[in-house]
């Protein structure tokens, strides 16, 4: 049942940035200015240093001060071709705090938190399981489940 409280914990997390961005974000159109293709080194325990690829994609667009802001992103440039316009969400109080994608409401944070309510519950279930006696033997490999 602890370990409920880290979906719990990210699902908020996640729930209130998106919050966040749906009622302070700004809505604009960007366009992408540039990609790249860059390699560089990682450590892996399993696969020790190894290189790998990474592609970021620049975006620009105009805040409500009229100024122009630069974002980079890694992602695929075949998402984002040079030239190319998306619409974006930015924070007025932090406009290099960006969200690409389409704005649906309590979508990350509603998975995280249906993960972390089917923990909560399960714990809770083995816990009146246990407290009754019912879930002698489940575990122990023992034959007798009654």
């Amino acid at each position: 049942m602890a370990l409920s409280a880290l979906p719990f914990s990210y699902a908020a997390h996640n729930l209130g940035t998106e919050l966040e961005f749906l009622f302070h974000g700004v809505r604009t159109e960007a366009t992408v200015t540039s990609s790249n293709i860059t390699r560089v080194w990682v450590y892996d325990s399993k696969r020790g240093n190894y290189l790998q690829t990474r592609e970021y994609v620049t975006f620009q667009f105009r805040k409500l001060d009229g100024k122009l802001q630069n974002h980079r992103r890694a992602t695929s440039s075949l998402a984002f071709p040079v030239g190319s316009k998306v619409t974006l969400r930015y924070l007025p109080d932090d406009p290099s705090s960006v969200e690409l994608r389409k704005q649906d409401f309590g979508d990350r944070g509603f998975l995280s938190g249906l993960i972390a309510i089917t923990m909560l519950v399960s714990g809770a279930g083995l816990v009146v399981m246990a407290r009754l006696g019912l879930a002698r033997g489940m575990l122990s490999g023992d034959e007798d489940f009654y």
